[in-house]
């Protein structure tokens, strides 16, 4: 009978239809291993993400492709950078990671012309670095991790020190106010 390898386990080859949870953790683990199958599940499974976050910035779909490539084999070799950088998630280490590799990767041509300290690049998102430079600072903030990084609300409030609550009133407000700016 012919068998699959999974999770150190050897499994008859009819079982490998089946559903399987793998933890984060151990998924991690076999990334930082170097581990072929957990590098095709990473792409396969996050592939589609980061490909729209690159497409944002990089509109041309064979350049996007190529940086998607370079990206994934970035995130391979640097796969124990995960561990020490303070997210909570893998994916989000992932999109952090892909909105870094992109801003590097604007041909000169381009990045000559954009006002580097802006993160995100499109027009339309240059309107919410605008709206939100005219936040206060702790509203500012907590927009910023929830909005941009990902953050959920708990994560904010252990970031920041803040109480859930404090967070969720912060970005509530931050929410009216945006409202207010899209419809100027």
């Amino acid at each position: 009978m012919e068998s699959i390898y999974i999770a150190h386990r050897i499994l008859p080859a009819t079982l490998t239809k089946v559903p399987v949870h793998i933890s984060e953790d151990y998924l991690v683990a076999q990334l930082i291993a170097g581990d072929h199958e957990a590098r095709t599940f990473v792409y396969d499974k996050y592939s589609p993400a980061l490909y729209g976050v690159i497409l944002q910035v990089i509109p041309e779909e064979e350049r996007a492709n190529e940086l998607l490539v370079k990206l994934f084999v970035h995130i391979f070799r640097n796969a124990k950078n995960f561990t020490t950088s303070g997210h909570f998630t893998l994916f989000g280490w992932l999109m952090k990671t892909t909105r870094e590799f992109v801003v590097q990767a604007i041909p000169p041509s381009i990045s000559s012309s954009v006002n580097t300290k802006i993160p995100i690049l499109r027009p339309k998102e240059n309107a919410l670095m605008l709206f939100m430079k005219n936040l206060p600072a702790d509203v500012q903030r907590i927009f910023e991790l929830c909005y941009q990084k990902g953050l959920s609300q708990k994560a904010a409030a252990n970031a920041t020190g803040l109480p859930e609550a404090e967070v969720s009133r912060l970005l509530r407000s931050s929410m009216v106010e945006l409202r207010k700016f899209m419809q100027k």
